[in-house]
């Protein structure tokens, strides 16, 4: 499988906010602000990782929550950074 693989967009500026991340594209000057749980991801997207690895580490971090749940929530979060034109995909 050619799992595509997700980075953060060198022109992404990260802004922490209390528990909380505001992103800032410096060249389209999209923002976005991140709850805690899209913070935590995009702190773990420091290091370029495949959808299924955020979705691993997440329910992780949360054994208790259905992984459909989580599934659905993180596809969700890597479609609004991807509009946002925050993150990348690389093959």
């Amino acid at each position: 499988m050619n799992e595509k693989i997700l980075t953060r967009h060198p022109k992404a500026d990260t802004h922490p906010s209390g528990e909380r991340v505001v992103v800032f594209h410096q060249t389209t000057q999209n923002s976005i602000v991140l709850n805690p749980t899209g913070s935590w991801l995009w702190n773990e997207l420091e290091t370029p990782r495949s959808s299924e690895q955020l979705i691993e580490s997440l329910q992780k971090e949360h054994p208790d929550v259905e992984p459909a749940t989580i599934r659905s929530d993180v596809e969700a979060y890597i479609q609004e950074l991807l509009k946002n034109e925050i993150l990348l995909i690389q093959e």
